[in-house]
């Protein structure tokens, strides 16, 4: 009999410090600080950058959140961050591990607007029609894509029916493994070999699947360096982690 496979939630909570993980998982993630060892500090800028966003979102209005391919939480969660700015917000968790989405649904503080969706960014109109069960898509919703693009080739397609189904005002918040440092690339080819498909990309490449969508921020920056209202730092961090927010034009 095999024993359980990699996870890609439980990968990324031991990257992240959270004890949700199995020996397979620790076994990945120990090889992957092996072969990059900034690894667990870049899992860690990319969830930090993702809760500066909802607090920055929610400041500014925002109101529902579309939490996708969440994980398995280490910290605050999403739902915690924008309440405390809006009591009465709203947050669909989803993810297409039926591992999380259980985890999700046991949550003590699952009740009034609060929703889980076992489902696949790959399939939005199926995704975005459960999520309706607690959001409204006739108004406007962030769609929190953090550390979860770099696992497909149709992310461009993800995101144009993203901006196309969305609501206009709707926000992207995306961050994403930078192609381009060796020691990235050694990792994610080790990935590849143990887990399952990696699609490094350049801040460039990432420009061009955000197509009609509106940058807002800095712009597509390392997450360290993203801060709402600030311009483009002159020299940025090294930690090759993608950040960026975008808006559905009106």
């Amino acid at each position: 009999m095999t024993g359980p496979r990699p996870s890609q939630a439980r990968i990324y909570n031991r990257l992240l410090g959270g004890r949700d993980h199995l020996t397979p998982d620790r076994l990945v993630a120990d090889e992957l600080s092996d072969v990059m060892p900034a690894v667990g500090s870049i899992a860690i800028a990319s969830r930090n950058f993702l809760l500066r966003a909802v607090d920055h979102l929610a400041q500014a209005g925002a109101r529902q959140f579309l939490d996708v391919g969440c994980g398995l939480p280490v910290g605050a969660p999403v739902h915690k961050v924008a309440r405390a700015v809006a009591p009465r917000a709203r947050v669909v968790y989803v993810d297409n591990d039926p591992e999380v989405a259980a985890y999700a649904r046991a949550l003590p503080a699952r009740r009034g607007g609060l929703g889980v969706v076992e489902g696949d960014m790959h399939d939005v109109e199926t995704m975005l029609a459960a999520a309706a069960d607690t959001l409204n898509l006739q108004q406007p919703v962030v769609v929190l894509m953090g550390a979860v693009l770099h696992f497909t080739e149709a992310a461009d397609t993800i995101l144009r029916e993203l901006a196309e189904r969305l609501a206009a005002g709707s926000h992207v918040v995306l961050s994403h493994a930078e192609a381009g440092h060796p020691h990235m690339e050694a990792a994610a080819q080790m990935y590849r070999r143990m887990v399952g498909p990696v699609v490094l990309r350049t801040a460039t490449e990432l420009g061009v699947l955000l197509k009609g969508w509106d940058l807002i921020g800095p712009g597509i920056v390392s997450a360290v360096d993203w801060e709402p209202g600030c311009e483009p730092p002159s020299a940025r961090s090294p930690l090759p982690v993608l950040a960026a927010v975008a808006t559905v034009p009106a």
